[in-house]
Parts: structure tokens; C-alpha cells; sequence
């Protein structure tokens, strides 16, 4: 469960990915390129490209690659993508650097052929990719703002169940739960639950109830959990591994959690142990 103080997110990822919406995304999509955090370099996600000219770039799907439906991902939901990026003013960057770049389909290749040897144009292939069918079904203010919300549109670790709104407290709930035909890497985490506020009052009203909270202004505690390398207080590190029903005797998971006395553990480990928890 994260609590977070933003505006609600398009969900569009078409638009120039910012903020709240870039998080979003960045849970839901995958694109032809991805950054690995544990090798910490860029790595090739849904294609194999070859990148050696780069005035012809050539990309072989990869095999296996699925939507949360189970349907496979195929070339022509990437062209789809492109055309719309290429063709439309939804997102001015990656249109100038599709500019004048023709987008070859073959049966599982996609080329892009250009003029110039720019090493930017390599930026594209950070682009979310979009289901083909969604975009022959999205209206015009769709397409430039608010997305469509359904399970079976996504592709990356989770995919969004349910949107609901608590107008007593002034949030937003979004429930994540893991996309099971997501199968190139683990995911440790079965739900994720983010509560956006519309300010910052409200939130410090209801603090008692956070469990883990974007907190860039150190409004309440000095962390930013995040899936990447981040640092970690030692409550909140527990609380992610332990905050969970997986044990099915109520009295027993009670027990566990009982013993656990945050303050002694840092107390205790804090000077000699402590160290960052790299991607938990």
C-alpha cells in the first residue's frame, strides 16, 4: 500500500511520460527497451534490435511476449504505436524524432529507416507499447488525454483491477495486481494498492494509516520507496515482506508480527549493520 499526494494520472502512454503518470506507466507497459537495474544497463525488452546503423534499424520480436489477456504482443500493435506517435502532435519529442523515418512491417520484423545517424533517435525505443485494438477504439480525447482503464490492455508487472474514490477522505485508490502472463522476471509483489491525495493536509490527517509513503519533502519519514535502487528505513523493509495475508492462521500471523519492535531493530542494527537495500 502507497500513499501519494498527486493529481490523478492520465494513464495515457502516448503523452510525454511526467510525474504521477510516468510512475503509472512505468508499472503497467513495456516498449521495445528497458533499463536493467540490476545490470544496470539498457537492455532490449520486447524486441532484439540491432543498432549498428543507425540509419536502418532492424528489431525481431521476441518470442513469448503477452498482454495481459494472454493474447500475444505482435508487430503490428508496434507499428500501430508508431503511427500514432508519428502521425498525431500527442507527443512533440518522439514525433520530431520519428520525423521522415519510414516504419517497415514484416511478419515479426519491425525496421526504422532514416537519414540522419542520430544517437537520440535511440529515445523511441523507450516508447510504451499500446495494443493495437485500444487504438483503433480510442476517441480523439483519449488519445490526447485521460486513457481507458481495463486489466487486459497492459503488458509490464501489473495491471490495473479497479479505480474507486473515498470522497470523505479525498482519495483516489487504485488497485494493482500483478499481471500473471508477465513471465520474464519474478514479481514478489501480488498487490499493489496506491492512494492518491489531493493534498498535503489530508494525508498528515490519516498518517497513522500509511504504510509506505512517497515522501520527497521529508513530511514524514526520509525515504522514497520505489522499485529500483532506493534507500530503505528498516520498518518499512519489514513491512513490505510481513504486511502481507499469506499466513492463513490469523492467531499465528498476529504472534509474528507482535515480536517485531521496529525501534529496538534499529537501535541494534543501525550503526553497524545498516546498508542500502538494493531493487527488494
Amino acid at each position: 500500500s502507497e500513499w501519494l499526494v498527486w493529481d490523478f494520472p492520465s494513464l495515457n502512454p502516448f503523452k510525454q511520460l511526467t510525474w504521477n503518470n510516468k510512475y503509472f506507466i512505468n508499472l503497467l507497459y513495456r516498449s521495445l527497451l528497458q533499463y536493467d537495474l540490476n545490470e544496470e544497463k539498457i537492455v532490449w525488452d520486447i524486441t532484439n534490435c540491432d543498432i549498428s546503423n543507425l540509419t536502418y534499424i532492424e528489431c525481431y520480436l521476441n518470442d513469448n511476449i503477452k498482454w495481459s489477456n494472454w493474447n500475444e504482443i505482435t508487430i503490428k500493435d508496434i507499428v500501430a504505436t508508431y503511427k500514432i506517435l508519428q502521425n498525431t502532435d500527442i507527443n512533440p519529442i518522439i514525433k520530431s524524432l520519428l520525423q521522415d523515418t519510414e516504419i517497415i512491417e514484416e511478419d515479426n520484423i519491425i525496421a526504422f529507416k532514416n537519414e540522419k545517424s542520430d544517437i537520440n533517435f535511440l529515445n523511441v525505443f523507450f516508447q510504451p507499447i499500446v495494443n493495437e485494438e485500444i487504438i483503433n477504439q480510442l476517441w480523439e480525447e483519449n488519445l490526447k488525454w485521460n486513457f481507458p482503464s481495463m486489466d487486459w490492455i497492459y503488458s509490464w508487472k501489473f495491471k490495473i483491477t479497479n479505480i474507486s474514490w473515498d470522497l470523505a477522505l479525498w482519495t483516489t485508490k487504485f488497485i494493482l495486481e500483478k499481471n500473471e502472463y508477465y513471465n520474464s522476471n519474478p514479481v514478489l509483489i501480488d498487490q499493489l494498492i496506491i492512494k492518491l491525495f489531493s493534498n498535503i493536509n489530508n494525508l498528515l490527517k490519516n498518517k497513522d494509516n500509511i504504510n509506505i509513503f512517497n515522501d520527497e519533502d521529508n513530511l514524514i519519514w526520509d525515504s522514497v520507496p520505489r522499485f529500483d535502487n532506493t534507500k530503505y528505513i528498516l520498518p518499512q523493509y519489514v513491512s513490505i515482506f510481513l504486511n502481507k495475508d499469506k499466513i492463513i492462521d490469523i492467531d499465528l500471523r498476529t504472534f509474528l508480527l507482535e515480536q517485531i519492535n521496529p525501534t529496538n531493530l534499529v537501535n541494534i542494527l543501525w550503526d553497524t549493520n545498516y546498508e542500502v537495500v538494493n531493487n527488494p
